[in-house]
C-alpha cells in the first residue's frame, strides 16, 4: 500500500486519492468474484483490503484540504503583489 505524500500541491493529494480509490475498486471486482465463488478466505482478504484503500483515501482528505488552502492562499498572496 502507497503512503500519502507527507506534503505537496493539491494535484500530488488528487492523484493519490485517484490511486487508492482504483486500486480499491480492483479489489470491489475481487470481492464479487470470491463472493461467487464461494471462496471465503478470498472474499475475506478482498474486502479488508479494498477497506484499507478506502481509508487510506479518506485519511488523506483533510492533507488535501490543507494543500489546497495554502495553495489559494499563495495565490492570492501573489496576485496581491503583482497589483
Amino acid at each position: 500500500m502507497n503512503v500519502p505524500p507527507a506534503s505537496g500541491s493539491p494535484d500530488d493529494f488528487r492523484s493519490f486519492i485517484a490511486e487508492t480509490a482504483e486500486r480499491a475498486a480492483a479489489y470491489a471486482e475481487h470481492v464479487a468474484s470470491y463472493a461467487q465463488l464461494g471462496d471465503d478466505t478470498g472474499l475475506h482478504r478482498a474486502v479488508r483490503m479494498m477497506t484499507v484503500c478506502a481509508v487510506k483515501a479518506a485519511e488523506t482528505l483533510p492533507m488535501l484540504a490543507e494543500a489546497a488552502r495554502q495553495d489559494a492562499a499563495m495565490r492570492a498572496a501573489a496576485r496581491a503583489l503583482a497589483e
